[in-house]
């Protein structure tokens, strides 16, 4: 058996990367699918996604207007928007909200995911 240290490591560019995750970030594409094409782990590639993945993930939104009779009108302080995430947490953001700071979390939130 050859030692560790004669055995070449594999170097990937970062174009080739980014190619990669482009293509398991496809809908209907796993990444054992093609982690095979390529003959990668399926974890470096996980490790890549979190790298260089820049696709949003949508969720539903409900938009409420001034109108809407569903909306107790005395109860509300001003313009408000609330983030209901998929963890069951809601962020609430009002005028007076940072949005450098909400910036901040939701970039956080991203990276953790």
């Amino acid at each position: 058996m050859a030692s560790r240290s004669k055995i070449a490591r594999r170097r990937w560019s970062e174009t080739f990367k980014k190619r990669v995750v482009k293509e398991a970030s496809q809908p209907g594409t796993t990444l054992a699918d093609v982690a095979h094409r390529y003959d990668l782990d399926p974890r470096r590639i996980s490790t890549w996604k979190a790298k260089f993945d820049t696709v949003t993930s949508l969720v539903p939104v409900d938009v409420t207007g001034l109108n809407d009779p569903s909306v107790d009108q005395e109860q509300r302080p001003g313009t408000m928007i609330e983030i209901n995430l998929p963890c069951g947490t809601t962020l609430r953001c009002g005028p007076e909200t940072n949005r450098d700071l909400v910036a901040e979390i939701l970039a956080t939130l991203r990276s953790t995911r």
